[in-house]
């Protein structure tokens, strides 16, 4: 395979960091010393930021009215201030085995604990073990203020510490999320990072599909990584709908890495120019 071949099948598995867990499958080759060692690094980092934004976005719910921070509690309206009732029942619906997610809400503090042992959830995540620590706000029933706290959370085969501020706003059964987090730990393949990043993801409450688009900051084993996450959607199963681009920007070398998907194929342009259309692993 070509440098920039195998650069373009890495970039393509960071798009599919965000798709059904199938970077982790798709990232285990390496290159030391090549161009394309900083897209597999971006790659890298952006599963575990990936698989940690997407897992947060199954403990958020509600009907067509309102929001809750349990996947299906509902609200109750009391005194100009929202209540959860039920919470944290919806979202054990979304972890298998069952028992494997234990969640102690705190109606009264507006806080919830979730303690995950070796669960497989949503979006292709599995062995989910560890403690997020949540606190919430509402100021109308169709918004909700969520902040996420985490230490050595276990998301395919990542180790994160993680914090984070999401401000979900609701149209019937749709979801809009602002997201602003910060990330470190060890990817999947032992690669140390540190991440800041703003994103904004937009899902259907009941379907498998999530759209998302933001930039991402950091270094990954001390070399400095921004990744520009552009129209990108995609459905559990399927390949990145056409328009979903993902560009990776190696700020030390000054190098860029682009790749963009295409109705039944991908098309990659690497720094000096050049670009190759090729077909994704999602399309095999």
């Amino acid at each position: 395979m070509t440098r920039s071949l195998f650069a373009a099948s890495i970039l393509a598995s960071l798009a599919l960091a965000f798709s059904a867990g199938c970077a982790s499958k798709s990232t285990s080759s390496t290159t030391t010393g090549s161009g394309s060692e900083a897209v597999e690094q971006g790659s890298d980092a952006n599963g575990a930021e990936g698989d940690t934004e997407s897992f947060s976005t199954s403990l958020i719910g509600g009907d067509g009215t309102s929001l809750s921070l349990a996947s299906a509690g509902e609200l109750t309206q009391g005194e100009g201030e929202l209540a959860p009732a039920n919470l944290g029942d919806g979202a054990k619906n979304f972890f298998r085995p069952a028992g494997c997610l234990v969640v102690t809400p705190n109606a009264v503090a507006k806080t919830a604990k979730y303690v995950f042992s070796d669960c497989t959830g949503p979006y292709g995540q599995v062995h989910i073990t560890g403690e997020v620590d949540v606190t919430f706000t509402s100021s109308a029933p169709n918004q909700l203020t969520v902040t996420y706290a985490a230490t050595g959370l276990k998301i395919n085969r990542h180790v994160i510490d993680w914090s984070a501020t999401a401000n979900v706003t609701s149209n019937g059964l749709a979801r809009d999320m602002i997201w602003d987090g910060k990330f470190s730990g060890t990817t999947a393949h032992g690669r140390a990072f540190t991440r800041t990043n703003h994103k904004e993801y937009k899902w259907t409450q009941g379907q498998a599909c999530l759209s998302v688009a933001g930039t991402s900051d950091g270094t990954v084993t001390g070399h400095e990584i921004k990744t520009e996450v552009i129209a990108f959607s995609f459905c559990k199963g399927g390949c990145p709908e056409a328009g979903s681009e993902i560009k990776v920007t190696d700020v030390t070398a000054s190098k860029v890495y682009d790749v963009k998907y295409n109705a039944g194929d991908a098309t990659y342009t690497g720094p000096e120019g050049r670009s190759i259309t090729f077909t994704p692993l999602c399309a095999l």
